[in-house]
């Protein structure tokens, strides 16, 4: 009976592939998408403006229930990668008690509806990941 051996390089380039696809999808869905119900897009009333766009806000929330993370691991992993804060265009990385207000803020139906729309896509375009056994 041989032993598994997993392929770590083709295991690493399938995580990113699927990192790129998720962030495409979402991006090229969500920036489709009409503000979720009673989101301030605009200013209506005097006081400060948004500070970030729902947009980007949304996609990292989507991020951290994708990768099953806690709201201070999302916050760093947005830290971490300038690049991915241009991407969703947030000019500073929102922390974490503005990810978890924007989270409770969120129509869970609007929510609902959009995470099904990136997943349907996601799994049409999800790449293969091959695994190789060795035989002893």
């Amino acid at each position: 009976m041989g032993m598994r051996k997993t392929n770590w390089k083709v295991y690493e380039k399938a995580e990113e592939e699927e990192f790129r696809l998720f962030l495409e999808i979402s991006k090229k869905i969500i920036w489709n998408q009409q503000p979720p119900q009673h989101w301030r897009t605009k200013k209506k009333k005097p006081g400060r403006p948004p500070a970030y766009d729902w947009k980007g806000l949304v996609i990292l929330l989507l991020l951290k229930m994708f990768y099953r993370l806690k709201f201070r691991e999302i916050t760093s992993f947005a830290k971490g990668f300038p690049g991915l804060r241009e991407q969703l265009e947030l000019k500073k990385t929102p922390s974490r008690s503005t990810l978890q207000r924007t989270m409770k803020k969120l129509d869970k139906a609007w929510l609902r509806t959009a995470n099904e729309a990136i997943v349907d896509e996601f799994k049409e375009r999800i790449p293969p990941v091959y695994s190789e056994r060795s035989e002893r």
